[in-house]
Order: C-alpha cells, then sequence, then structure tokens
C-alpha cells in the first residue's frame, strides 16, 4: 500500500498498520512484579501462572472491507488445562482437525468498550507454524466480535493505532 493521509492526525504515514501483538497476557500483569519470575511460567506463544492457569496466544482477524487482508490482533486466551496440554502434544503438528477449546480473552484492547478482557471465545489450533484462531462464539453482542463477523472499513483501520498505540506517532511530525 502506498502512503495515505490519516484523518484521524491529518498527517502522511507510508504504511497502514495491519496488526497490534501483546507480548504477555493481561493477568501475568496481574501477578506483582516481585512474585512474576517465581509464579510465572512464559515464552513467545505459551503461558502459565502458578502452574494452575494456561494461556495460549492466539490470532483474532478482522476481515478489511475492500480488501483480502485482515487487521491481525495478537492476543492471549485463558484455556482450560486439558486444552493447554492437548495443545502441547499437538503444538509441532496440524492441529486443524481438533475441536475449539473454550476460552477466556486476555486482552484489553483500549479501542473497544465494553472492556475484552475476559470476553468469551473459541480457540481454532491451525497448522503447526500458524498460531490458534480465536473466534467468538456466535451471538456474543460486544463491538469487536461484531467487528470480527461484520468486518472494519479501511479508515477504522487507521484510527485503531491512533487509540491504540498513541506514542507510536508522538514526536514524528504529529504522528
Amino acid at each position: 500500500m502506498s502512503s495515505y493521509l490519516c484523518s484521524i492526525c491529518g498527517q502522511e504515514h507510508e504504511d497502514l498498520l495491519m496488526d497490534i501483538a501483546q507480548q504477555k497476557p493481561v493477568d501475568y500483569f496481574l501477578v506483582p512484579p516481585e512474585e512474576q519470575a517465581q509464579r510465572i511460567k512464559i515464552n513467545q506463544d505459551l503461558c502459565s501462572i502458578d502452574d494452575e492457569r494456561f494461556f495460549i496466544r492466539s490470532y483474532l482477524p478482522l476481515p478489511v472491507h475492500g480488501t483480502n487482508q485482515n487487521f491481525g490482533w495478537g492476543v492471549w486466551a485463558e484455556v482450560e488445562p486439558e486444552s493447554f496440554f492437548r495443545y502441547l502434544e499437538l503444538y509441532k503438528t496440524d492441529g486443524s482437525d481438533e475441536p475449539p477449546f473454550i476460552g477466556l480473552l486476555s486482552a484489553v484492547l483500549d479501542c473497544y468498550q465494553p472492556n475484552t478482557y475476559q470476553l468469551p471465545v473459541d480457540v481454532k489450533l491451525r497448522l503447526a507454524h500458524e498460531r490458534p484462531l480465536i473466534t467468538f462464539p456466535e451471538g456474543l453482542n460486544h463491538p469487536l466480535a461484531q467487528e470480527q463477523r461484520e468486518g472494519i472499513s479501511l479508515s477504522r483501520v487507521h484510527e485503531i493505532p491512533h487509540k491504540v498505540l498513541p506514542n507510536l506517532y508522538e514526536g514524528s511530525g504529529g504522528r
């Protein structure tokens, strides 16, 4: 994509940001910092807290109107222990034939109200080189679930980074 004039800040941007990833589940930050090293095991794809709560890093796509692209959220979902350990068994294989795991979103996406933390989700395993796919249960009435079902406009894609990553544009001519 070539440069575009942003309707939010009035500045020209070179590329459209098409994904935002959260490096840790929200629940990681609910553990006091001085206890995190002792209580939390985490890598780029998996997290456990107190060996009792289990999280999988996943991909939540939002179709973008008029394109063949998705805006992607890299987020975490808390799943039941059985689901987490089943994912570990299938980690290096094709898990796409598995039924979805039931989970809760462990992410706060600031551009959505009400809060996205602990929204119910389905976590669908895919090929070994792909992060699991997050979808929402049918009938969930939340703006994020609605955007996943109906898609978002390019103008919404421009808006999201300004709301979620405001410091990204500071110090670069208002961008």
